[in-house]
């Protein structure tokens, strides 16, 4: 069945993976739902960014270079998006990792290659939205 299209033209979201591949097919899938897509490929790119642009949300990895993913969770609480939603989508496949993750105040996480990227973008479109 297809998507009903709402107004996304103000949403934005944060793209934080050094995987550039996976990044561009992302953005693409969110641009064309609508989103403003802002792109980092380390962790200190994206603490940067979380501090300068407030996001609707945040797609980050784990095991990035500069910073790790569970340092972007923990500084994000010191930035203006301290309250947006962060969907982590990694290769990290523990269980411990998804609850660490969690605990430090991911919302979901999604294992990179298990599900779709069109359903991952679909459900992260959707609570960002709040449908």
């Amino acid at each position: 069945m297809p998507r009903i299209k709402t107004a996304k033209a103000s949403r934005s979201v944060l793209i934080v993976d050094n995987d550039k591949i996976l990044v561009r097919v992302l953005e693409m899938k969110f641009k064309k739902e609508g989103f403003h897509v802002t792109v980092c490929h380390d962790g200190q790119a994206a603490i940067d960014a979380l501090k300068k642009e407030v996001f609707h949300g945040v797609i980050l990895d784990l095991m990035m270079p500069v910073k790790n993913g569970y340092e972007v969770l923990e500084a994000r609480v010191d930035t203006i998006n301290a309250a947006t939603p962060v969907f982590v989508m990694s290769g990290v496949a523990s269980p411990d990792a998804a609850l660490k993750a969690e605990a430090l105040g991911a919302r979901k996480f999604f294992m990179k290659f298990r599900m779709p990227l069109k359903d991952v973008v679909d459900e992260i479109s959707d609570a960002v939205l709040g449908n």
